[in-house]
């Protein structure tokens, strides 16, 4: 008995070894790295204007994106970055050119679709302030957006589609520039 105990504690910790160490190794190597520059502009409002068409009226959307500092945060894929809030002014949760509701049937990993949208996605907080330049817009596609039991997901919309399939076509898209910050 204590023999099989034994052997049963040994194949354990090798598996411990083998499957937890790397990991704890690597968080680990990331909280003794050196934290990200803290950018010297912490804040920044980004007044944007979108104007599409829909079923042939023209729809216009102006709000304000405001991207706050928010801290440096870490994960196994960056390392550590800085991270950052944004939000809209108007209170809206994205920028939504159809809403079709409740969802319906399955979603690409199984998952029940909830919701589903189309939306124009804007660019992260760190594009605009400054910290990502290969960010490329989108215009003149858009995104379908889901809602899942377990989590979201999304999929791009060429123009083409986008007018065949939901009668939108977008017109202009006009955005206040990233600024350019330093980091001290």
């Amino acid at each position: 008995m204590k023999k099989a105990l034994k052997i049963i504690l040994v194949v354990f910790l090798l598996g411990f070894a083998v499957l937890a160490l790397p990991w704890i190794l690597l968080a680990f190597l990331i909280m003794t790295s050196p934290n990200p520059p803290i950018p010297e502009q912490k804040y920044g409002e980004f007044e944007f204007r979108l104007v599409y068409i829909h079923d042939d009226e023209q729809i216009a959307i102006e709000d304000t994106l405001i991207c706050e500092y928010d801290g440096i945060g870490m994960n196994e894929g960056r390392g550590k970055y800085i991270k950052w809030k944004q939000w809209y002014k108007s209170g809206n949760d994205a920028i939504v050119l159809l809403d079709l509701g409740i969802g319906s049937g399955i979603g690409r990993f199984g998952d029940v679709i909830k919701s589903h949208r189309i939306i124009y996605p804007l660019a992260p907080a760190e594009h605009f302030m400054g910290f990502r330049a290969d960010y490329v817009e989108l215009f003149p596609d858009a995104a379908h957006f889901y809602i899942y039991d377990h989590g979201w997901g999304s999929d791009r919309i060429a123009a083409e589609k986008l007018l065949e399939e939901y009668g939108i076509s977008l017109i202009s898209w006009e955005v206040a520039p990233p600024i350019s910050n330093i980091a001290r």
